[in-house]
């Protein structure tokens, strides 16, 4: 049996406004395809972190009055997310989420952000911060000027919903080969049809999205 890969979702009730949490599910699914063991975990307000270092974990996107309930627990695990963070663990802030990273939040990045007027559109990023010459197709949702796709360490930030991992499926295997340190990803026999039909999907929504894009 291959070993247990464990992907850690804070907050699902809370920061899962455009189904965001579902970047989760993707990630344990390609995993599975590839023959690798994936467990999805949620942490809630007022629970314990896990004792354990995951390997993954998701911070999604949520409402004003959500961010206003759980901001102090946020708080308080903060300084055990961030040494998981500085030791190398993959993690995907979207939105909000990412929004919350920054300077005038919890400071992972250092700058801060300024309000402005609200951008609502598709968008394609460009995403070599993570590799050269890809990109990402998501949709973005935000008064604010961060960054389209940023990245420290492993853990990546982005702008784009609706999930951006379920449109873009080499960002997906990108954070599989960080989480299990391997360098390339085969499916297991009876996983290729299943990859190939998923490739099929993404490549009509590009299709359909990409010129509404930017």
């Amino acid at each position: 049996m291959s070993k247990m890969h464990n992907l850690l979702v804070l907050y699902p009730e809370h920061l899962n406004l455009n189904g965001d949490v579902a970047n989760a599910g993707v990630l344990a699914r390609r995993m599975n395809w590839y023959g690798l063991s994936a467990a999805i975990e949620f942490y809630s307000l007022g629970d314990e972190l896990p004792s354990y270092v995951p390997d993954f974990v998701l911070i999604g996107h949520g409402s004003s009055a959500a961010w206003d309930e759980i901001d102090a627990d946020l708080t308080a695990i903060w300084p055990t997310l961030q040494a998981w963070f500085d030791s190398g663990v993959a993690a995907l802030a979207v939105n909000s989420g990412q929004e919350r990273l920054h300077g005038d939040g919890l400071g992972y990045f250092e700058t801060g952000l300024s309000a402005g007027e609200r951008k609502s559109e598709f968008v394609v990023a460009d995403a070599a911060v993570i590799a050269e010459g890809q990109r990402l197709l998501g949709y973005q949702n935000s008064i604010f000027d961060a960054p389209l796709i940023e990245r420290r360490n492993n853990v990546v930030a982005t702008q784009l919903h609706s999930p951006v991992l379920a449109k873009n499926g080499w960002f997906a295997d990108w954070f599989i080969t960080q989480i299990t340190g391997l360098s390339t990803l085969e499916p297991t026999q009876i996983a290729k049809a299943d990859l190939e039909r998923v490739a099929a999907f993404e490549a009509g929504i590009w299709q359909l999205e990409e010129p509404l894009a930017n």
